[in-house]
């Protein structure tokens, strides 16, 4: 700022701030892309690790089934959980 004239040292800051501004959001939109990219390369990820018959996946259904029972829900919620688990695989 100390080689821009008086007169012109509101607009240069108005400037600096818009620049500010647009490559901050151009950061958040390129953050945002690349951590929904990993969330869903892990999702499928996750997918096909668990299978039905491995104990291991068993156990991660019960465990869900016990989050459900946790936040209050009952026997129809917990079906649906299960059963929108298995269609996710």
């Amino acid at each position: 700022m100390v080689g821009i004239p008086k007169e012109s040292t509101g607009t240069a800051s108005s400037l600096g701030n818009v620049i500010r501004s647009v490559t901050t959001t151009f950061g958040i939109a390129l953050m945002t892309n690349l951590m929904q990219s990993r969330s869903t390369y892990h999702s499928a990820n996750l997918a096909q690790s668990v299978v039905l018959d491995n104990p291991e996946g068993l156990n991660m259904i019960s465990v869900f089934q016990g989050i459900g029972l946790n936040a209050g829900l009952g026997n129809k919620e917990d079906r649906s959980l299960v059963c929108l688990y298995y269609t996710s695989i």
